[in-house]
């Protein structure tokens, strides 16, 4: 088998673009998110015999959507470190979870439209002592979730495995090594086909030919976990393949009358998910509060000042950090500072607020708002939720200016959707308050100190 690659930093943005195909009839596989070094985030394209492997890193832009099948480790959107065990002590479980959310959504519309997704079922861990680890922080937790059987992790390999389908026998034979058993009280025989197993476990099955769960070892170079999807990949075309061909066309020109309304089912509920998908990408976006600065954390913030706060916003051309809070009549009846910094409120920060009013001619008494983004360079939300200091608290209110966190404005903005809180609060505080805004436990304070 030969093979060259193509680091996309060689390519034209027409070989990269999504959508785009490479070589006319060559299958096109995303490997996501597969083992690499620490500083190792360039995207490469794999060009095979048969088949061309998108190797991309966590959180890359390129849609599940824009390929023919897709290929993921489980466990590569998290980070589980295990405590000292008393009992008492959970692991500290830390996950991708924007990029996952996003990735759990194109997981279903993928395999809706019948094509394949191929977990790589590497070990991971499924308990701690008597507590069963939460399905929240990876793509395969989800997934395998959501269907009727049992599973957990061997507590000793099995490495003599049996490939029950021809065209995954090379892969089992060179990487079947099972860490994970689902116990079959799945009705798998209607639904689901066995594609390792032994008398009474099986450690591989497919779901109606378009989800693969595949027992492997877990890889121990980068290139070893290209060699492995790329060779699962081959597996579920020829298999897919091979499964068409035996059911020609024809066939489907029968239908029971279950059957039609089954399909009409599906559709309505297609519809439903592109309508919750569209309402989840919003919340998303949201959320780049906690991550964006510049012009697109204006964008984030006057979005929600404006939709979930009900405020006319204004924001100025030339200086983008800059915005202003009108009235019906368009008088401005605040001016707000909008910035995302590693660090946090900072005396400069209430000055730079302070020079915006004056730069307006406004008084002194007109309310100010700075609404910032901080630590941005922060590894956690527990990490981000760093308070202002005493000192800066006590300036702002010197100068009428009132401190917000986007981390405290998404909470806000929560309580007044969740309808914990009316919108016209928050206006009345912007308006009437100075020192830092505060919103934890569902409770809102403004603190002078």
């Amino acid at each position: 088998m030969s093979s060259k690659v193509r680091r996309s930093k060689d390519l034209t943005p027409s070989q990269v673009r999504i959508g785009g195909t490479d070589r006319e009839g060559v299958p096109r596989f995303l490997a996501y998110a597969l083992p690499r070094g620490k500083d190792d985030d360039k995207a490469v394209i794999h060009e095979l015999d048969d088949l061309d492997l998108h190797d991309v890193p966590l959180r890359h832009a390129d849609s599940f959507l824009a390929f023919d099948g897709v290929v993921v480790l489980a466990g590569v959107f998290e980070k589980i470190t295990i405590r000292e065990f008393d009992g008492l002590d959970p692991p500290d479980v830390r996950c991708a979870t924007s990029d996952l959310d996003r990735r759990e959504r194109e997981f279903y519309t993928l395999t809706n439209r019948g094509q394949p997704f191929v977990f790589l079922v590497q070990p991971i861990l499924h308990r701690l002592g008597y507590d069963t680890l939460k399905d929240h922080s990876d793509l395969f937790r989800r997934v395998i979730s959501s269907l009727p059987l049992e599973w957990d992790l061997l507590s000793d390999t099995a490495a003599n495995l049996q490939s029950r389908i021809p065209e995954f026998r090379s892969f089992v034979e060179r990487y079947g090594a099972a860490s994970v058993w689902f116990q079959p009280s799945y009705n798998y025989k209607g639904e689901a086909t066995i594609i390792a197993g032994a008398e009474r476990q099986f450690f591989g099955f497919e779901i109606r030919q378009r989800v693969f769960f595949l027992p492997c070892h877990k890889p121990q170079t980068h290139d070893e976990a290209v060699q492995m999807a790329a060779d699962a990949a081959r597996a579920v075309i020829a298999y897919r393949r091979r499964m068409s061909e035996e059911m020609p066309e024809w066939a489907a020109e029968f239908q029971f009358t279950a059957e039609v309304e089954l399909r009409d089912a599906l559709n309505r509920n297609r519809k439903e998910a592109v309508r919750l998908e569209g309402e989840l990408d919003a919340y998303t976006k949201r959320k780049g509060a906690l991550c964006f600065r510049s012009e697109p954390l204006v964008d984030v913030v006057v979005s929600m000042l404006a939709s979930v706060f009900g405020l006319r916003i204004e924001s100025e051309e030339q200086c983008v950090e800059d915005a202003r809070v009108l009235d019906m009549d368009d008088n401005i009846i605040a001016v707000v500072e909008i910035k995302g910094i590693s660090g946090s409120f900072t005396r400069q920060h209430v000055n730079q607020v302070d020079s915006h009013r004056e730069r307006l001619k406004l008084p002194s008494a007109t309310p100010a708002l700075l609404i910032m983004n901080t630590k941005m360079a922060a590894d956690s939300l527990a990490e981000k939720d760093e308070a202002p200091h005493p000192d800066i608290i006590k300036k702002a209110v010197q100068d009428n200016v009132l401190l917000v966190r986007t981390l405290d404005l998404l909470r806000y903005a929560d309580l007044v959707e969740s309808g914990t809180i009316a919108k016209d609060n928050f206006r009345t505080t912007i308006l009437s308050e100075s020192g830092w805004l505060r919103v934890e436990d569902n409770a809102i304070t403004v603190l002078k100190e």
